[in-house]
């Protein structure tokens, strides 16, 4: 179902900006860094490489990305 997709995607998104927060904190991440974006940038990448592969296994190699 769509809405357990986007609960799924929001939840992970969550716990990437807690990283990348902690990250910032601990002095990992520069403080300029907006942790939210990076977090919605970074579950974009991973779910758009994710519908490459499932539309065409053979056009892109996973251990490329």
């Amino acid at each position: 179902r769509i809405d357990r997709a986007h609960e799924r995607s929001r939840f992970t998104r969550g716990l990437v900006e807690k990283t990348l927060r902690a990250a910032q904190a601990a002095g990992e991440v520069r403080a300029d860094v907006d942790c939210t974006a990076k977090a919605t940038e970074f579950i974009a990448f991973l779910e758009g490489a994710a519908a490459m592969w499932l539309r065409n296994p053979c056009s892109c190699a996973a251990r490329g990305l």
